[in-house]
């Protein structure tokens, strides 16, 4: 049986986290039937419980218990998802890399899988990523700029590859699921007509080194950082459909533009 330990930022209620976990797990076990995964998670009840899988908590306060895991494991995987970036704080970055530090320190087999990098502007979070990252054994990214991010900062030691975001290869839901959940959510749809969803996030007042969750929890902005945000929210709320040229809706189109 083959031990694989994976850590990303699951159990965090991000919708698109939590689909890029589920296709992992699915694409796994198809190759792997009989993985043992763990996944280090920042909330292991909701994590066990939606993906029927072992969970133990990622927090910094469990190193001890990280570090035990991964002494019996055969792979540890980092990602997917955009983990290695230093935008909205260094810290973001050197919390990703510490965990691959020590998956290394034990002589475990590293895999980035399907990861976004950047920006990654600083000194240091340039430094540390060059060091860390050449030490892993494979790299998978989800787009070529990450891939020529890490050629730039010196990566290329592991193999390289670009492939595609893990939540690209998810099933479809049923007509019937996504019925109710549009039900659920009060949500019309027209006849024959294209349906966009946009997912906002925060875009304005971060700050460089406390991270973007602790900024949004604690109600934290940068100067004029509040007031540009609520400018940005004001102008997208009126935005349809209805506005784009119908070539463009023919497109699957999904628009991250920033909020936690």
């Amino acid at each position: 049986m083959k031990k694989i330990v994976i850590s990303g930022f699951y159990g965090s209620d991000n919708a698109g986290d939590e689909a890029i976990l589920a296709s992992m797990l699915a694409t796994i076990k198809e190759v792997v039937s009989d993985a043992d995964i763990i996944v280090l998670s920042g909330n292991v009840e909701q994590t066990t419980k939606r993906h029927n899988i072992k969970a133990l908590s990622n927090s910094t306060m469990k190193i001890p218990k990280t570090l035990s895991t991964l002494k019996n494991a055969d792979l540890f995987i980092l990602g997917g998802g955009g983990l290695l970036q230093d935008d909205s704080s260094i810290l973001n970055l050197i919390f990703w890399l510490i965990r691959v530090s020590l998956a290394k320190l034990l002589n475990k087999c590293v895999m980035c899988y399907a990861i976004g990098v950047g920006p990654i502007d600083t000194k240091l979070g340039k430094f540390l990523t060059k060091l860390i990252i050449n030490k892993v054994n494979l790299i998978t990214v989800r787009d070529s700029e990450s891939k020529k991010l890490l050629k730039n900062l010196g990566v290329n030691r592991p193999p390289i590859y670009v492939t595609a975001d893990p939540a690209f290869v998810l099933s479809s839901a049923t007509p019937e699921r996504v019925s109710e959940i549009f039900a659920r959510e009060n949500i019309i749809k027209k006849h024959h007509c294209p349906l966009i969803g946009i997912s906002v996030e925060r875009l304005y007042g971060f700050k460089r080194v406390l991270p973007v969750k602790y900024s949004v929890k604690y109600n934290i902005w940068s100067p004029g950082g509040k007031s540009k945000f609520e400018k940005f929210k004001a102008e997208m709320a009126p935005v349809s459909y209805t506005h784009l040229r119908a070539h463009e809706t023919s497109l699957h189109l999904v628009c991250r533009l920033l909020l936690e």
